[in-house]
């Protein structure tokens, strides 16, 4: 069931709004409606153009954004919020479908057997978190763009370790992030590499140690890979 939040109810005349009862009455009434739900079959619409495949194609837009502009702007705070913002909203949707699905599959046996409504309703579920998902990510869509709009591209200072990178760079080659990925790969256990790994980036990949913290840091943060670090011994 989807929430309800009541607005203040409208008084209807002013002789019942002098009664001495209604001010409980409505603080009463209010409380009752904000406590029960609405049937998804009520406020999702299957016919929304808002597909999990819009749904999906939004959030792989966003990740990229984020990605890209993480590595452009490493410490900026607002983005960083921003983020961490969109993927617990995203995640906190996706416990509520969850939670619903399995309400609903606890109730096929009042359905009696009546498998056109469960359908029904499942897909009522599925279009109305499809369309809560997409949502937020417009909405996040639109603070991203401002945010972007208001940044200044930093200047990268050279690594004095490889002279490859004396001139500056807004994004990681390609070879780069294949370089870095592939060790994250491989130590997905522990996905925090050592300054002698960071070194060795450095001459690889042609990156210095601030644009490798910045991209493992996102890293982890956009695959939930938060553990504990530990000594690295690779």
């Amino acid at each position: 069931m989807a929430e309800l939040v009541m607005a203040d109810f409208e008084i209807p005349c002013k002789k019942l709004a002098c009664n001495p009862m209604f001010g409980d009455l409505r603080a009463t009434l209010a409380t009752y409606c904000n406590m029960k739900s609405v049937p998804y079959t009520l406020v999702a619409d299957p016919e929304s153009d808002l597909d999990c495949a819009k749904r999906m194609g939004l959030k792989t837009e966003l990740d990229t954004e984020f990605e890209t502009l993480s590595i452009e702007f490493p410490t900026n705070d607002r983005l960083s919020e921003l983020q961490t913002f969109y993927i617990s909203q995203y995640s906190d949707m996706d416990s509520q479908y969850n939670e619903a699905v399995s309400s609903l599959a606890s109730q096929v046996c009042d359905m009696e057997g009546n498998y056109d409504v469960y359908s029904y309703e499942l897909d009522c579920i599925s279009s109305y978190y499809d369309q809560q998902h997409c949502q937020l990510a417009e909405r996040v869509k639109a603070s991203l763009s401002l945010l972007r709009a208001s940044l200044t591209t930093p200047t990268v200072l050279p690594s004095s370790k490889n002279p490859m990178t004396t001139k500056a760079s807004r994004y990681l080659s390609r070879q780069a992030v294949h370089i870095l990925q592939e060790w994250y790969d491989a130590n997905k256990d522990s996905p925090y590499p050592c300054n002698e790994v960071k070194e060795e980036f450095e001459e690889k990949a042609g990156v210095n140690f601030k644009q490798v913290k910045a991209w493992f840091a996102n890293k982890r943060n956009r695959t939930c890979n938060t553990k504990p670090k530990r000594n690295a011994t690779s």
